[in-house]
């Protein structure tokens, strides 16, 4: 079944919730997807109609796909068309064109690729979700003193994971209360943050990213890796206060920059 069929074949209740892909959520989504039509659960005319959510439509040619990318407003900074053009020479064939709905296509973009371009479009997402809980654990950690016990690194008084992580009953009261469970929530979800920032910055260092948007990832790794420095010291010279401020100020320019990032990666966004 064509493209144009599969699309007319979807109801106008459906039509109206498509949306471009805003989130990391919604590429796992495609991704799963991708999965399914690729190990055979789904066939073509069920993977067709889904994928033209994300902006990724047929083309005449087997195997490969036109991808489709919204201007917001038809603005196109230096910096977004230098983006365009990094990622048009990596994954597809050809020129990109302008369309009349203010759009750019890519064309010839193979099916494979396709999650690892609309990766690349949306990977910060996920960096501003996992800032803001460790900043909110970083609170639940001053609010309990806990900073002042388990002042070893990286493991805790010896341990991986404490003995007195669930002490209290009932259980969930330990995510809040109990100063064992509470650091090392604060310590694995920074540990994760910082992971994720690295990699991120890692992939940021490819030609996709210019101007402001490579500035936004580079300046949110520096910063990651200054508040772990920060919050290690914090740690072992047994909450000086000096640190300790210095620590929750870094936290807050932190989740700033993870935002500008997330901001300026999600500005090219796929279309259908």
């Amino acid at each position: 079944m064509s493209d144009a069929t599969s699309a007319q074949a979807l109801s106008r209740d459906w039509e109206t919730t498509i949306e471009p892909l805003s989130s990391l959520s919604d590429f796992e989504e495609y991704k799963a997807a991708y999965a399914s039509f690729t190990s055979g659960e789904w066939d073509d005319e069920r993977w067709t109609a889904f994928r033209l959510r994300f902006g990724v439509y047929g083309q005449l040619q087997p195997g490969v796909q036109m991808i489709r990318i919204k201007l917001p407003g038809g603005i196109l900074p230096i910096e977004w068309l230098r983006s365009i053009a990094a990622i048009n020479r990596k994954y597809a064939e050809g020129e990109a064109h302008i369309t009349t709905r203010q759009d750019f296509q890519l064309y010839f973009v193979p099916l494979a690729r396709t999650p690892d371009l609309l990766e690349e479009l949306y990977s910060a997402g996920l960096i501003v979700a996992l800032t803001f809980f460790t900043v909110l654990s970083g609170a639940f950690v001053a609010g309990l003193d806990a900073g002042m016990a388990y002042n070893t690194f990286p493991l805790m008084e010896g341990q991986l994971v404490p003995e007195a992580m669930f002490d209290m009953t009932p259980w969930a009261v330990n995510f809040f209360e109990n100063i064992a469970t509470v650091q090392f929530d604060h310590r694995l979800l920074a540990i994760i943050t910082f992971v994720a920032i690295v990699l991120l910055w890692l992939r940021g260092r490819n030609p996709a990213l210019s101007g402001r948007s490579a500035r936004a990832v580079h300046s949110l790794a520096m910063m990651a890796l200054v508040q772990v420095t920060l919050g290690i010291s914090t740690l072992l010279l047994f909450v000086p206060v000096s640190l300790a401020v210095l620590h929750q100020a870094g936290a807050l320019v932190l989740f700033t920059l993870a935002l500008w990032t997330a901001y300026e990666l999600r500005r090219l966004q796929p279309q259908g």
